[in-house]
């Protein structure tokens, strides 16, 4: 989609009107979720600092980039361990102190180095190369990001659970994850707020691959091992499509009418009521954090032919696992200047990979005569 600049009236109406409505629901529920997560504390600098790394449009790379060249997961890094130096050294006296945070250093080094060799038949798939992180901290979080990533290739979770890794790599690991998912979180709602669709899309499809611990969503091995997960959890695999349509008295569209756009999202692998009530509660953990077992983030934007601008977003959750549609209705004000418009609805899941769904609707705005009829004389943008 462009990100054309200059202003249209459909921008103005839209903005205020979808926005508004949809972006309340948004913020709330994704506020929510973060406000459940109780993970180490950061500084409002360091989250403004990696935040400033964000741009307009952005690929997956560039999210992976941000969280792992940005200022705040390695400084929170720091922070920990140096937390941890001080209890030592409270607990053992500064010079017995000197000599475990030695041995710790090196067990360390020693458990990133396993996972790097783990990581090494990853190469080609992997976001950055080692060599082109800048230092050593930002080295680590990105040895623990692809970790995350490629968990299944690796045997990420025989490594935790056996004596290949030893238990301070693990803590930090676990620190940095959590951490990572929070400033996802953030890099998301700063991509929304700023209304940059491609930098949201991308953001988005990174915490899917976070979430699920894959490094693709387009790689067939991937989406296998996507469907597996699935199984694992007793959970249908996702077959989707969505439809949307205008909601209005007449074909007559005036310049700023009360419109409105019903959305349904068909959910074809919806479950019996017996066996969606065995999968109760909703909501799952994934790295620590609460999240819906089935849930789509809607983006909405809207065209006239020579401009496309990201107007909304709002969530879709599943509930119930057997109900086989989700409805939500947007209402909002026809565009200003009159003409052809279109608007594209996308359903993104935030937390399976490969499962997506996309509507389109058209409509016609007329511009208003002094009395109040449609007047067939173009308007000027505004």
């Amino acid at each position: 989609p462009g990100g054309g600049v200059g202003s249209m009236g459909l921008f103005r109406s839209v903005g205020l009107a979808v926005l508004a409505l949809v972006c309340f629901g948004m913020f709330a529920w994704w506020r929510n979720r973060a406000h459940d997560r109780t993970g180490p504390p950061v500084t409002a600098e360091d989250i403004a600092e990696t935040l400033d790394g964000v741009k307009e449009e952005m690929v997956i790379e560039d999210v992976f980039a941000v969280l792992v060249q940005g200022p705040c997961l390695a400084r929170a890094m720091r922070r920990r361990r140096e937390g941890l130096g001080r209890k030592t050294a409270e607990a053992a006296g500064e010079q017995l102190a000197r000599s475990l945070l030695a041995e710790q250093d090196a067990e360390r080094r020693a458990g990133y180095e396993v996972l790097e060799e783990k990581l090494a038949a990853c190469t080609s798939k992997r976001f950055l190369e080692r060599g082109q992180e800048a230092s050593e901290d930002a080295q680590v979080i990105s040895t623990v990001l692809h970790a995350r990533l490629f968990e299944s290739k690796i045997g990420l979770t025989q490594l935790r659970e056996g004596d290949d890794l030893p238990g301070s790599v693990v803590a930090e690991m676990d620190f940095i994850l959590k951490l990572a998912g929070q400033l996802l979180d953030q890099m998301l709602l700063h991509a929304l707020k700023s209304r940059w669709l491609v930098s949201a899309l991308a953001t988005l499809d990174f915490t899917a691959l976070f979430a699920a611990a894959l490094w693709s969503k387009s790689d067939p091995e991937c989406l296998d091992l996507m469907q597996q997960c699935l199984k694992k959890d007793g959970l249908p695999i996702p077959a989707i499509s969505l439809s949307a349509t205008l909601e209005h008295a007449s074909d007559m569209i005036t310049s700023r009418e009360q419109i409105a756009v019903n959305i349904d999202l068909y959910r074809a692998h919806a479950l019996s009521q017996d066996k969606a009530a065995e999968l109760a509660p909703p909501v799952v953990t994934v790295n620590g954090v609460p999240v819906p077992r089935e849930a789509y983030w809607l983006f909405v934007e809207m065209s006239n032919g020579e401009e496309t601008r990201f107007a909304g977003v709002t969530p879709l959750v599943v509930e119930d696992a057997s109900n086989d549609t989700l409805h939500k209705r947007l209402p909002m004000k026809a565009p200003t200047a009159p003409g052809k418009y279109s608007m594209t609805f996308r359903a993104v899941s935030p937390t399976v990979v490969g499962f997506n769904a996309v509507a389109t609707t058209e409509f016609h705005v007329h511009a208003q005569s002094e009395h109040g009829h449609a007047s067939t004389e173009p308007e000027e943008m505004d």
